[in-house]
């Protein structure tokens, strides 16, 4: 079960207009909180627009936000515990959370329950049904409708006092400059700083709606549950190196350009953001290793083997062909995964024709001195 931390309506923060929730108890192990933040557009019920996914204790622990943490949250329950915490309150919370540790399917009684209990609590609270249910269980109108049917068919609801009137939402702030809008074919810039707390990263390809925020740390690379992977500095003389490491994760609407304030963090819209990608863009934009970031950027996040996977190995190596850089040294360090294996990718690459002969390579490339030697960090 999830705990759900009462509204906060006092953070500045993008996306956090009309305030936040926390939700502690995410994730497989339930060691990490999650903070939604919600805004309001005009003549609309706030949504979810801001996201903030952090260890839940912050002194003396190395907890690494992973792909695997990400894809191991319930991000359904949660967004719908955050939106119901904020809409209807604590005690709707409380009892939409109840009921969904049933893990009730749709069509079923458990489900019907559900939307029941939601039903009476906007019905208390005067907002409009239709409306707080879509919102929350994030479906459609014409499916709202199909699923109240469904409880009252079940004999789980009743019908409400047509005559009931509903409080209107307070509109959203005005006054403030339109944000331009950006032409759909428009290339993104992928900005890329690094700051005190990590790493600020904004106008993706595929996700530009939204800007996103790495907090990385810095540890001993022989510090007991840190992957050799994120080592970012060999150690000298018999002392470790340094590692850094992604610890949370941040996602703000791209107030920007006009999509971006207009965006919805729903679990739709976070299944297609290349998660990570951002994650191992973080250290590397944080520890100064932009090559490498570069490298991770053009390369993308196609499924191991496949041929787009290919096609990016072929474009990794040329692209430190034409830098002087060694290729599978890059390959290597673009992926995480070993020299042998990267060697082997090339040549999976070249058999399939994604990647010609070394030899013809650098003849396309023209006239350039090849390095005698290479870092093991471009």
């Amino acid at each position: 079960m999830v705990d759900v931390v009462g509204c906060d309506r006092t953070e500045p923060a993008p996306g956090c207009e009309d305030g936040h929730v926390h939700v502690s108890g995410v994730g497989r192990t339930g060691n990490w909180t999650v903070t939604i933040g919600f805004r309001r557009a005009p003549q609309a019920l706030p949504h979810a627009a801001y996201l903030r996914l952090a260890p839940a204790s912050t002194a003396g622990t190395l907890d690494v936000l992973t792909e695997s943490v990400i894809n191991n949250t319930d991000w359904s329950r949660v967004l719908a515990a955050a939106s119901t915490q904020h809409l209807l309150g604590p005690e709707a919370a409380a009892r939409l959370d109840r009921l969904w540790c049933l893990r009730p399917s749709e069509g079923s009684d458990d489900f019907s329950r559900l939307v029941a209990t939601l039903h009476r609590s906007s019905v208390t609270a005067r907002l409009p049904v239709r409306h707080v249910l879509g919102r929350i269980l994030q479906r459609g109108p014409d499916r709202v409708n199909d699923l109240i049917r469904e409880a009252r068919d079940r004999g789980l609801l009743e019908r409400h006092d047509p005559r009931l009137t509903y409080l209107p939402w307070p509109p959203a702030a005005t006054g403030e400059a339109s944000p331009r809008v950006v032409p759909p074919d428009t290339p993104p810039t992928w900005q890329m700083d690094a700051s005190t707390t990590g790493a600020d990263l904004s106008d993706l390809p595929g996700c530009r709606d939204f800007d996103f925020h790495v907090g990385v740390r810095f540890c001993p690379s022989d510090q007991k549950g840190i992957p050799s992977s994120y080592l970012c500095g060999p150690g000298t003389d018999g002392q470790p190196g340094i590692s850094a490491y992604p610890r949370s994760l941040e996602i703000r609407p791209a107030t920007w350009h006009a999509g971006g304030t207009a965006a919805e963090l729903t679990q739709k819209t976070l299944a297609k953001l290349p998660l990570s990608l951002v994650l191992a863009l973080g250290p590397e934009v944080q520890t100064g290793h932009l090559t490498t970031a570069m490298t991770m950027a053009l390369a993308g996040n196609p499924p191991r083997r496949s041929p787009d996977h290919l096609q990016a190995v072929a474009t990794v190596h040329r692209f430190a062909l034409s830098k002087g850089f060694q290729p599978h040294d890059l390959v290597a360090q673009t992926w995480r995964v070993s020299l042998r294996t990267a060697q082997g990718w090339s040549r999976t690459a070249r058999r399939e024709g994604f990647l010609g002969e070394r030899s013809a390579e650098l003849a396309a490339l023209g006239p350039r001195s090849w390095p005698t030697a290479s870092a093991k960090r471009p």
